[in-house]
């Protein structure tokens, strides 16, 4: 699936959750806004999951943080799994994505300066979140 097809928030948490808060449903505008900040997406690796919690490293920067979904997170992520996270619109994405909170992360990931850049190098728009409108690769 592309990171831009329709997103349904019920495949990835339950039908009667109506929060739209960190670690519940995520929104179709969370999830466009994410994948539309390329250069915020970091990776890291999974040291443990139980139940609803987890805690990750990142690969690249001395950080330990922890996550919280309000569903379980076994079978979702596992130890040694490497997955990203989207500190900026609190998604995690490994096999999907899902909305999560974060403890003690790095903090949101600056905007870069060259977003035609970005956009050029994903082959798709991606967000200014400054102006509030997206950025379209050059024709």
């Amino acid at each position: 699936m592309s990171d831009f097809e329709q997103f349904d928030s019920r495949r990835v948490c339950e039908p009667d959750c109506s929060q739209y808060r960190p670690g519940h449903r995520m929104h179709f505008i969370q999830h466009r806004l994410a994948v539309s900040t390329p250069w915020a997406w970091r990776s890291a690796l999974v040291l443990w999951v139980k139940d609803n919690e987890a805690l990750l490293t990142y690969w690249e920067h001395e950080a330990t943080f922890s996550l919280w979904h309000h569903q379980p997170l076994d079978g979702l992520i596992s130890e040694s799994q490497t997955v990203e996270l989207n500190e900026n619109f609190h998604v995690l994405r490994a096999d999907d994505f899902w909305s999560v909170k974060v403890t003690g992360g790095l903090g949101k990931v600056a905007t870069p300066p060259n977003l035609k850049e970005w956009a050029n190098r994903v082959g798709h728009d991606v967000y200014d979140p400054e102006m509030g409108d997206t950025v379209s690769p050059s024709e």
